[in-house]
């Protein structure tokens, strides 16, 4: 058994302050993108918030981030402690791209790592990954002595990292994007292709 869970802790600062749950892409928003992903996966999905009012009606939990401030991180830990089984799948709600095959990959590659983790030209993507749910009291631990990245915390985990053929096998280069400026908006917007929701489904 395993749980996904989708980071929507508010809104962004480079984006001007816009929520990033709302951004929409083609017909809908990211958001409502990634849950039909994750609904033909699994039955248990979160989404973690700062803000939960913001996702009344949604037919997923949505749980209070436990430590509002302390950035992805504490986000993290809260979906560790609230997910059922051995396996967390965590995506950040700014990520148009991804597709049912590629998440299911993160699910099942590497096994007995507490981690698997997309690297890419830019680096880890500690935020489109999945992570053994035994791996809370290292997050708890970091959190404690005031870490706030995730990627610090990754350096101290047996993470098995999706890169190279690996991750070109899924054949496009778009698949990590995600939005932190208007820029980065605009061009997803425009990169959107006609269709891409049917494909991603596969």
């Amino acid at each position: 058994m395993w749980t996904a869970a989708i980071l929507a802790g508010g809104s962004g600062r480079r984006l001007g302050g816009v929520d990033k749950s709302a951004l929409t892409i083609g017909d809908r928003t990211i958001l409502a993108h990634q849950l039909s992903l994750l609904t033909h996966l699994t039955e248990q999905i979160l989404i973690v918030t700062t803000d939960p009012a913001r996702f009344a009606g949604l037919p997923v939990r949505v749980v209070q981030d436990r430590l509002p401030g302390s950035g992805p991180l504490g986000a993290l830990q809260t979906a560790l402690h609230e997910a059922g089984g051995d396996r967390l799948l965590v995506t950040a709600c700014d990520m148009p791209f991804l597709t049912i095959r590629f998440l299911t990959h993160l699910l099942t590659a590497g096994e007995g790592a507490d981690a698997t983790v997309p690297r890419d030209a830019r680096g880890r993507h500690p935020l489109c990954a999945s992570y053994a749910t035994r791996v809370s009291g290292s997050v708890d631990r970091a959190l404690a002595a005031g870490e706030r990245s995730v990627r610090a915390v990754l350096d101290g985990l047996r993470v098995h990292e999706v890169h190279g053929e690996e991750l070109t096998a899924f054949g496009d280069d778009r698949l990590l994007t995600n939005i932190n400026t208007p820029e980065d908006y605009t061009a997803a917007r425009a990169a959107w292709p006609a269709g891409f929701a049917v494909d991603c489904a596969r």
